[in-house]
């Protein structure tokens, strides 16, 4: 089992949030999401994908992966299974006040 990534996103605004790595290496690339909403209102969001290291790169180019809106009291989850270097969390618009957990879990040997 990989090593477990979480953000906290505290009063979620519209913009990206930063890259989280995960392990590109794997033989079977599998990576668990999970969007937790506090609040009231609903966040439109996206998980976005990048095949440039965010080690090295001043700017990684972003692809759309999956939809993730998160609304009050519920879980927007799924997995991807398209190799990325990194993830990371998109907020196009927000209504209401939220906050947003997004945790990212690799799966595999």
């Amino acid at each position: 089992m990989r090593p477990y990534k979480q953000r906290n996103y505290v009063f979620v605004s519209a913009g990206s949030y930063p890259w989280i790595p995960v392990d590109h290496h794997s033989g079977e690339f599998n990576v668990g999401y999970a969007c937790f909403h506090n609040g009231t209102g609903q966040v439109s969001a996206n998980i976005d994908g990048t095949l440039d290291d965010v080690y090295t790169a001043a700017s990684c180019k972003a692809f759309f992966l999956v939809t993730a809106n998160a609304s009050t009291g519920l879980v927007s989850d799924g997995n991807i299974t398209q190799p990325v270097m990194a993830v990371r969390y998109r907020v196009a618009a927000v209504s209401g006040s939220a906050n947003v957990s997004f945790r990212v879990q690799m799966g595999g040997a």
